[in-house]
């Protein structure tokens, strides 16, 4: 229960940080552009993939819970990728590399929150 909530937390992070990091690229210009375009295509199909792995983790149990989550922290990582890739992209941008990692920590800090809540809420139950 407790890792489901984790990867719950790591999607709802990637959600908000790709809300955020496609209105930025377009302030991007160039093959700065092309390049963060490419990143946050890639971390789409990283969330879509994590996704689905979460949902399947969800139905399957515990005897496949060590393969999905090998699986699971593969495509977190290519989302870590893919997030450097962008805040590369931006170079000396820095308007749109400060509200890159702000994305970044406005779903950190949803993640957290959600979490915290459903604690809240187990331990007053």
């Amino acid at each position: 229960m407790f890792y489901l909530e984790w990867v719950k937390g790591r999607l709802d992070e990637i959600d908000t940080t790709l809300a955020s990091l496609e209105g930025c690229a377009a302030k991007l210009y160039g093959d700065a552009r092309a390049k963060a375009d490419r990143a946050v295509a890639d971390m789409h199909q990283a969330r879509d993939t994590f996704g689905k792995l979460m949902k399947e983790q969800a139905k399957a149990g515990q005897e496949t819970l060590a393969q999905s989550k090998e699986a699971l922290k593969n495509q977190w990582a290519l989302f870590e990728r893919s997030f450097q890739t962008y805040v590369d992209a931006a170079g000396k941008q820095v308007d749109v590399q400060r509200a890159a990692f702000e994305a970044r920590a406005a779903g950190q800090r949803m993640a957290w929150q959600e979490a915290i809540d459903e604690l809240h809420k187990s331990a007053t139950a």
